[in-house]
């Protein structure tokens, strides 16, 4: 309807391609798409959909050449990572496709390794939430590569990191290809619990546990168990009588230890947890052969009584707030 009203107008046009891309109506979405990188000729996103739709018409060449392009008008993490993963769901080009994942999560854990406790910026949370989608899609391009192990690490890493159905269905795939059936069918589980993994791990999961119903218990338990993923019991630093609460940055290195903690906000009795906070083990978050820092953000509750308090970390892409 905008089109009608205002023929060249550029977004309209970009937005119709993408839509005919998401409904798959290929053919269209590539006339449409054609028609938008004359209006927007120096839009890397609208070559990253075209090559998509070329692709999924079977076009290689066409969709490389588009891939090529967005490539050379913007040689960044984003555009990296967008045509790594167009090209690893087509099981295309599957060495480019590693290349350009690779340059997307070198790119941005070099720009990570410049974080400051002392001065918390906006991009720095923003680069910690890109780094769980471009570990993802890396580790989506060693699977389709065949690279079991690496895949695995690298999408558990990108699962804990942000909690996304997307990598905990990514991830309980590669189990399955393994012949994990079990930890497949749990992923899935975990998938669909967030309330945003794919119909698909729907699917897969039905076949795994033989059945709806089955799948069904299997949600619901996890939906109890996801909250924990997120959590570590903090020895108390404050004496009982009175719940406290406070937020805190926490910068982890190498092997997901924890090389700084910085107090936010929140009861000034808490102040002094820091130091049991940095002690803590955050288990597989870092894959092991990076040098990555993440940036995470995460609230201390401690309950009136009990030895222990609660840290629960915010998923990175969540983390918006700077204080």
């Amino acid at each position: 309807k905008q089109l009608q009203v205002k023929p060249l107008d550029p977004m309209a046009q970009a937005s119709l391609g993408a839509t005919l891309g998401q409904a798959h109506r290929w053919a269209e979405a590539v006339t449409e798409l054609e028609k938008a990188v004359v209006l927007s000729a120096e839009d890397p996103r609208l070559y990253i959909n075209l090559g998509r739709a070329e692709l999924n018409l079977g076009h290689a060449e066409k969709a490389q050449a588009a891939f090529d392009k967005a490539v050379e008008l913007s040689p960044s993490p984003p555009v990296w990572n967008g045509v790594a993963w167009e090209l690893a769901q087509q099981n295309a080009n599957l060495e480019s496709a590693e290349k350009y994942a690779e340059l997307a999560v070198a790119g941005t854990e070099s720009e990570l390794s410049n974080v400051k406790l002392e001065k918390v910026t906006p991009a720095d949370l923003a680069r910690t939430a890109a780094l769980a989608t471009y570990w993802d899609t890396l580790g989506w391009v060693w699977c389709a590569r065949g690279d079991w192990k690496r895949a695995e690490r690298y999408e558990e890493a990108a699962w804990r990191l942000d909690v996304r159905g997307e990598a905990a269905d990514h991830l309980g795939q590669i189990y399955e290809k393994q012949g994990k059936k079990p930890e497949a069918a749990r992923m899935y589980a975990l998938a669909l619990a967030t309330g945003r993994g794919p119909q698909t791990a729907r699917e897969r999961l039905e076949l795994l546990a033989g059945g709806a119903p089955a799948a069904d218990a299997l949600v619901r338990s996890e939906q109890a168990e996801l909250p924990r993923l997120i959590e570590y019991s903090v020895l108390r630093t404050v004496p009982e009588g009175a719940a406290k609460s406070a937020e805190f940055y926490v910068l982890l290195g190498a092997g997901g230890r924890a090389e700084g903690v910085k107090f936010i906000r929140g009861d000034a009795e808490l102040r002094g947890a820091g130091e049991k906070i940095r002690a803590l083990d955050y288990g597989p978050m870092v894959p092991e052969e990076t040098t990555a820092k993440l940036l995470r953000r995460g609230r201390l509750e401690c309950g009136a009584k009990g030895a222990k308090c609660v840290l629960r970390l915010v998923p990175a892409s969540q983390a918006r707030g700077i204080e």
